[in-house]
């Protein structure tokens, strides 16, 4: 990703950052929908493999269903998300978009990082789309 990219979006106060690994609980308030959206750099749990297959994970669910008290954060029909926001180099952004009319949910990389390109999934090319 390209510096001054990286720093616009560091800079952004509504853009959601996120470490090596992280989890942030969605809310998308015009369909009361809660969106799961995880991250690991290195992999996650379950993986039998070195190399890792899954990066990346997408659920969603009514907000009806959440039986504990999360802190959710409120989105759009469109959010862009940073992952290894700490490292400018293996930084790279997600594009959270929401059809409410088709009634799925997508998430794709949006801005490739400087290195570890090799470590891209195909999840994160292609994305993960969700019919809700």
């Amino acid at each position: 990703m390209e510096k001054t990219i990286f720093e616009s979006i560091i800079n952004d106060k509504k853009a959601i950052k996120f470490g090596i690994c992280n989890q942030q609980y969605f809310i998308y308030e015009p369909a009361n929908l809660v969106i799961d959206f995880t991250f690991s750099h290195e992999g996650l749990p379950n993986n039998k493999f070195s190399y890792p297959n899954q990066r990346i994970k997408l659920l969603v669910f009514p907000i009806s269903n959440l039986n504990i008290n999360l802190p959710l954060k409120s989105v759009g029909v469109s959010t862009r998300i940073i992952v290894n926001s700490d490292n400018s180099d293996y930084a790279m952004t997600f594009l959270l978009t929401i059809d409410s009319y088709n009634r799925k949910i997508k998430v794709i990389i949006c801005d490739l990082p400087e290195l570890g390109l090799y470590n891209l999934t195909d999840e994160e090319k292609n994305g993960i789309e969700i019919k809700y």
